[in-house]
């Protein structure tokens, strides 16, 4: 008996090799398409976990700077999600509208409270302020790469939580309202990247709760843009009325002027500088380029929403291209009321 005993855990543990043709597998209850569905286990979890990722990024960063708005969480998920993740989504489709309203925010902003600066100043200003490396640096001091899905997922790379997990080394990081998030690993991700993911942001509080909801986030994130309250006073004397009709081109424009210095200043090219009139037309370009980029812009967002974003960039450079701007200047006749050096 003991013989038998010590045989029999001898050969219990004991493995035993058959051809695959004499053997089957008994999956009796479960069916093979229920089985087969197990497959897509992997690819639904991720799915979930992208969205738990996009409602804690809205929910610890970003709802606190949505004054009287929503944001969606897919539209969180869509601005944080870049092409590369090979999704029907991505972060793209907000470019053209979140860049044009980026430029825009800026430009009314220096034009405000750098009254004295020529357009040249104003432009590098702002350049910094939109730059790549500038948005990239906020976004970074905001915790944001961390939430950026940048590669496409591979099922077979997927770890099942609970069970492999004990063979990662996990870091523990505390981020905003004492919450812990935990990092299997460091990726890298390119400055470009960081800086469309904010201005995607950018792009889906403007679509979804306005101006308004747009210059509050840009405010989080260290943009500080007031498009009410930044007072704008004109320390320019001048009397408009010694070098222009005022009420013909008022006409011609269908538009009252507050301050009609304003069209003497538009209508003077730089090259005619005078005592008389110490202001040209640029500092006014710089603004009108932005709102005119910025009216397209939204024009064609409203008018063709789904638009991809190279359909966008392509109306917008026949809404603006110098021909058309030209025409316009010739059927308004504001040409024979331009201030131009003859030399």
């Amino acid at each position: 008996m003991h013989f038998v005993t010590k045989f029999l855990k001898k050969t219990s543990s004991a493995g035993v090799e058959l051809p695959s043709e004499l053997c089957y597998i008994i999956m009796s209850p479960v069916s093979i398409s229920t089985f087969y569905s197990f497959s897509f286990v992997p690819s639904i979890i991720q799915r979930v976990e992208s969205w738990v990722i996009a409602l804690n990024l809205k929910k610890m960063h970003l709802d606190g700077s949505i004054p009287n708005g929503n944001v969606p969480a897919f539209k969180v998920l869509e601005a944080i999600t870049t092409k590369k993740c090979g999704e029907k989504f991505h972060l793209e489709s907000f470019d053209p509208l979140s860049d044009s309203f980026l430029k825009y925010a800026a430009s009314q902003q220096l034009f405000k409270t750098l009254q004295n600066q020529y357009e040249g100043i104003l432009s590098s200003r702002r350049e910094k302020i939109i730059s790549n490396d500038s948005l990239c640096r906020l976004g970074c001091n905001c915790n944001l790469p961390g939430f950026i899905h940048n590669e496409s997922f591979v099922p077979k790379t997927w770890v099942v939580h609970g069970d492999r997990a004990g063979s990662f080394n996990l870091e523990e990081e505390v981020v905003l309202d004492e919450r812990k998030m935990y990092i299997r690993g460091k990726r890298v991700i390119k400055k470009k990247v960081v800086a469309d993911v904010v201005e995607a942001l950018i792009g889906v509080f403007l679509s979804e709760g306005g101006e308004m909801a747009a210059l509050s986030f840009m405010s989080w994130i260290g943009i500080t843009v007031d498009l009410v309250n930044t007072p704008y006073a004109r320390e320019l004397t001048l009397q408009p009325e010694k070098f222009i009709n005022i009420q013909h081109l008022e006409s011609l424009l269908n538009f009252s002027f507050y301050d009609a210095s304003l069209l003497v200043e538009a209508l003077t090219h730089g090259s005619y500088m005078l005592p008389e009139i110490p202001k040209c037309y640029q500092r006014l370009e710089f603004l009108g380029d932005a709102v005119l980029d910025y009216m397209i812009t939204v024009h064609l967002y409203n008018k063709y929403p789904g638009m991809s974003p190279g359909g966008y960039w392509l109306f917008w450079g026949f809404g603006r291209n110098c021909p058309w701007m030209w025409s316009v200047t010739i059927f308004l006749s504001l040409c024979a009321w331009a201030w131009v050096s003859p030399v």
